[in-house]
């Protein structure tokens, strides 16, 4: 089946996939037969929130790894704030989206400090953190201390929707075939959506919606402006 990126379709992905593999997340513990699905939020947090509410409704979890230091959206905004409380409230798991080309510390104190303001805002504990454009920092031995590094699980089979394109074909054939004993799947929230679309397109539709929300936020912090 090719992928048309719609919230429907990712809905029959994830059914299939509860055929053939355990869901699992990436502060567990790893075995045979299990798949890590994971989001990167780098520009859509209320879309990481919809793919939420349709894992929930299948009983399956994921890890939502947060860019702190993202420049689409302030984590710790009330409106944001409720997202990832509503995750952790349907059990997903909170991980750090973490971008070392703005950092100007050793990297396991920088990931420790951002970690840490996640964990202090949401009463949780981070496990796991993923890289930004992670290049050499996909490496195995990184270290990063009590944290999990994404990347660096080699035995687990890594799929990702990259620039909305599966580069070795459809997932779901993958996942039938039952070709590897474990998966790491990473899907974007930007390029899922209600009707298909380009990936342009899907950009344009991000850049608008945020428009929107930043005219509302804008009208409830003003006497004079409201959105029209």
């Amino acid at each position: 089946m090719e992928p048309d990126f719609t919230y429907k379709q990712y809905e029959e992905l994830l059914k299939e996939t509860k055929e053939h593999y355990k869901f699992i997340l990436f502060k567990e513990e790893k075995k045979q037969g299990t798949i890590l699905l994971r989001h990167d939020v780098d520009f859509d947090i209320k879309g990481t929130l919809k793919f939420g509410e349709i894992e929930n409704s299948l009983g399956i979890k994921s890890t939502h790894f947060i860019f702190l230091r993202s420049p689409f959206y302030n984590v710790l905004t009330g409106r944001n704030s409720k997202i990832i409380f509503k995750l952790i409230e349907q059990g997903h798991e909170i991980g750090l989206h973490f971008d070392n080309a703005i950092n100007d510390k050793a990297i396991i104190d920088a990931v420790q400090i951002e970690a840490e303001v996640l964990e202090k805002a949401f009463g949780i504990i981070v496990h796991s953190v993923s890289f930004h454009r992670p290049g050499i920092l996909a490496d195995a031995h990184v270290d990063l201390g009590r944290f999990t590094n994404a990347y660096a699980l080699k035995d687990y089979k890594y799929i990702s929707d990259s620039r909305m394109n599966f580069r070795e074909g459809p997932p779901l054939d993958m996942i039938k075939s039952k070709q590897f004993d474990k998966l790491h799947v990473l899907l974007h929230p930007v390029w899922w959506k209600e009707n298909p679309g380009t990936r342009d397109g899907r950009i344009e539709d991000f850049l608008n919606q945020a428009l929107e929300t930043l005219k509302i936020e804008t009208g409830e912090n003003t006497d004079f402006y409201k959105k029209v």
